[in-house]
């Protein structure tokens, strides 16, 4: 088992539906815990924070990581105002989510925040896959030594927004999202 574990849900040429194969997703309901919840915050792209069993607890998104927007010391990265962005799109406040841990990676990593695959109601993708799919987050294995149960399907994911040039893989990022965010003025000098 690692701290910050990573996982989520594959699709093979189902890029363009962002559907997982279903015998992934009941694979991974099988072998994790599987919580029921409320989103109650966005905190950045690979945070969120959900309501479940009364509690609100912060949740990590397993197998995924996202540019910077609120690390403390740390300025805001290339592609990471979009990519929260996009996750506030996807799981607004009060939206009903699923979450799934992955028996291969911790539960909570050193931080305390829940690592899970995170479904919107009545999705069978999860919003982990589906943000590496749309370049909006790479692939993230902790310390690269424990692959989280989906990480191969994700890595395709990953290839083929890579090679269409999709979100954070495109301009003006491309892929370096070490970088921080461009400015306004800098976007409208490049048009």
């Amino acid at each position: 088992m690692t701290g910050d574990g990573t996982a989520g849900g594959p699709v093979i040429g189902t890029e363009q539906t962002g559907r997982e194969p279903r015998s992934e997703t009941a694979r991974s309901v099988r072998t994790g815990i599987m919580l029921s919840g409320t989103v109650s915050d966005v905190v950045d792209g690979d945070t969120i924070k959900v309501v479940a069993r009364g509690f609100e607890t912060p949740v990590r998104l397993i197998g995924i990581d996202t540019p910077e927007t609120r690390k403390p010391g740390t300025p805001v990265q290339c592609f990471g105002p979009e990519a929260t962005a996009r996750v506030e799109r996807l799981l607004p406040i009060g939206q009903r989510v699923r979450l799934v841990t992955d028996v291969t990676q911790d539960t909570r990593d050193r931080y305390g925040r829940l690592l899970a695959y995170v479904y919107r109601a009545g999705a069978g993708t999860s919003v982990n896959y589906s943000l590496v799919a749309s370049g909006h987050a790479k692939v993230y294995v902790y310390r690269r030594t424990a692959p989280f149960t989906h990480v191969a399907s994700f890595r395709r994911a990953e290839m083929h927004a890579r090679r269409a040039k999709r979100g954070l893989w495109g301009p003006p990022c491309d892929g370096d999202t070490s970088t921080p965010a461009p400015t306004a003025r800098q976007i409208a000098t490049r048009a």
